[in-house]
């Protein structure tokens, strides 16, 4: 009784946690839209987007449009004002080259003198400049992650979210999956890490690497939805569904297994004597469910005693922070929606192994 009050505590403490953070954040909030243009609090634009959709009004977009346009103007006016030094520079040495002889020794020097400290002020100001630039990058970098994780993590089925743009996981998070051979490493970011049903799930934007014919080769590179949980599984599952995009690669570590569901653009591989019975109809119907196209290019599942996971392969555009283009609030929802299809998948399968 006395651990069952503690949890309860615990949950309660979290959930003031929560809302504190969330009310502060509408409270630190200075960004609205005003004339279909985002503005801070004192009435400066702080965008250069014009709102053209209904979509484009939420919060999301606001928020994360106008953290790109301020970087994006910063970045701006360090690369004008670096221009600008460059210009006078360049003409103060054809001045001097032009006047330098007839000119007395001592104005030779103090022009001379004054040219090599522009060019040290040059050089001083791009190191700043750059390390300030980098500052603010990875600010945004962060900003976005946070608002965007929160966006696709906020309805009230989601708990405990927490999010970590610099995280990483290891090469086993990927590799473990027996989806792909040979792959010699893998890179992560921007980590989460969520309940949805009393489950713990990792959910990680990821690239996996093979060897190429002259250097390393992506095989994936997208995000990756894992449900870590001891199964009593002596084999193993695993699943593609594919777009028409020439970018799919074919999951290829399927030695031994044999093919249990197929179709125009989706098969199912298992050596589980009772596949059949863990792959039903409707396993196979919502995994025929996602929406396979030129930017969500295909989505593999893999089953294995150490877990379920979902890995969404995307294109170069969805994986790209946006910097020079519109933040585009569609493709968020049309990952959010692609992750809550990877969870109910994995609700059915999980269901039918643990019964």
């Amino acid at each position: 009784m006395k651990r069952i009050d503690e949890k309860q505590e615990e949950l309660l403490k979290n959930e003031e946690k929560n809302t504190q953070a969330k009310e502060e954040n509408i409270e630190n909030s200075d960004l609205k839209i005003v004339n279909n243009k985002i503005v801070d609090k004192d009435g400066f634009v702080v965008s250069e987007t014009t709102i053209t959709k209904e979509e484009e009004k939420s919060d999301i977009f606001v928020e994360v449009d106008g953290y790109r346009q301020r970087y994006v103007k910063k970045a701006k006016i360090f690369k004008y004002l670096g221009f600008g030094m460059m210009i006078i520079i360049l003409a103060a040495f054809v001045v001097l080259m032009i006047f330098i002889t007839s000119l007395p020794d001592y104005l030779q020097w103090t022009f001379l003198g004054i040219c090599i400290a522009l060019v040290v002020g040059v050089f001083v100001y791009n190191y700043l400049s750059k390390r300030y630039l980098n500052n603010q990058a990875r600010e945004y970098v962060t900003k976005y992650y946070e608002t965007v994780i929160n966006h696709m993590f906020k309805d009230e089925k989601y708990s405990e979210v927490t999010i970590n743009p610099k995280g990483k996981v290891d090469d086993s998070f990927f590799t473990n999956t027996r989806l792909y051979k040979d792959i010699v490493s893998t890179r992560s970011r921007n980590v989460s890490t969520f309940k949805y049903k009393e489950k713990e799930y990792v959910f990680a934007e990821l690239s996996a690497q093979v060897v190429g014919v002259k250097k390393l080769e992506p095989i994936f590179i997208g995000k990756v939805l894992k449900l870590n949980i001891e199964l009593p599984l002596p084999g193993r599952i695993v699943g593609q569904i594919r777009s028409g995009s020439n970018l799919v690669v074919p999951i290829n570590d399927v030695d031994g297994l044999d093919i249990i569901e197929s179709g125009d653009n989706f098969v199912i591989y298992s050596n589980l004597n009772k596949a059949k019975h863990y792959i039903g109809k409707e396993f196979v119907n919502l995994f025929k469910n996602f929406k396979v196209d030129k930017k969500l290019l295909d989505v593999t599942v893999a089953v294995n005693s150490e877990g379920i996971t979902v890995c969404l392969d995307c294109d170069d555009s969805v994986m790209t922070l946006p910097v020079d283009g519109k933040f585009n609030i569609s493709q968020i929802n049309e990952t959010k929606t692609a992750v809550e299809n990877a969870l109910e998948l994995i609700d059915v399968i999980l269901a039918k192994i643990l019964k």
